[in-house]
């Protein structure tokens, strides 16, 4: 999807029309985010949304090494961050983040974007401590679902040798049937492809 899509896409649809019902709404404008992309079209619609979310305190940077730096020196409620990045990789981010014992919050929640979802770039996110992984194009509605299950849902941190991050009893197993199609599993039980793209925060195209 090129840019013009995404912002058809954006612009064709009212943001406020993701809110929830009053009293299931979360409060998310005391939040602090950062937010870590080379592709300033991305930061800039990714913070559109989260203000429509009234997120407030959202720090935007290019460079995850520069991201990195920051917080070592300042407290984050919520990492966002792209899968593909030249500086430094989304994966190698989250490790950066999650080993160093010198950061502020290394338990802060991080969600990755990432257009690739094949399975082994989800079980490599999940095993570097990415906390939820979301399908591209963007959507407002998976992007809301997702942080109303982080902060709602959250996941024991645990630091065990050659892994720290949080729980990973969300986990996806792969196994190939007789007909030798891929089949996906989640917490050991079989999925479906809707299933397996709601969980990517992917629009259900029934009845699309």
């Amino acid at each position: 999807m090129t840019d013009t899509d995404y912002r058809h896409s954006l612009h064709s649809t009212s943001l406020t029309s993701w809110s929830l019902p009053a009293h299931k709404r979360a409060d998310f404008s005391k939040l602090s985010l950062l937010l870590v992309d080379e592709n300033n079209f991305m930061r800039r619609l990714v913070k559109q949304v989260c203000r429509s979310f009234e997120i407030q305190d959202i720090t935007d940077v290019t460079d995850p090494r520069a991201a990195v730096a920051l917080l070592k020196v300042k407290r984050m409620d919520l990492v966002i961050c792209e899968y593909l990045m030249r500086q430094m990789s989304g994966l190698a981010f989250t490790k950066a983040v999650r080993s160093d014992d010198t950061m502020i919050n290394r338990e802060v929640p991080i969600i990755m974007l990432t257009g690739h979802t094949q399975v082994e770039n989800i079980l490599a996110a999940r095993d570097a401590g990415v906390t939820e992984l979301l399908a591209k194009p963007l959507s407002p509605h998976a992007l809301l679902s997702r942080l109303i299950y982080v902060f709602e849902h959250p996941r024991p941190f645990v630091q065990v040798p050659g892994y720290v991050g949080p729980s990973r009893r969300r986990r996806f197993v792969e196994w190939r049937g007789e007909d030798r199609r891929l089949s996906r599993s989640y917490d050991g039980q079989a999925l479906s492809e809707a299933d397996f793209g709601r969980l990517l925060g992917r629009p259900d195209q029934r009845g699309a």
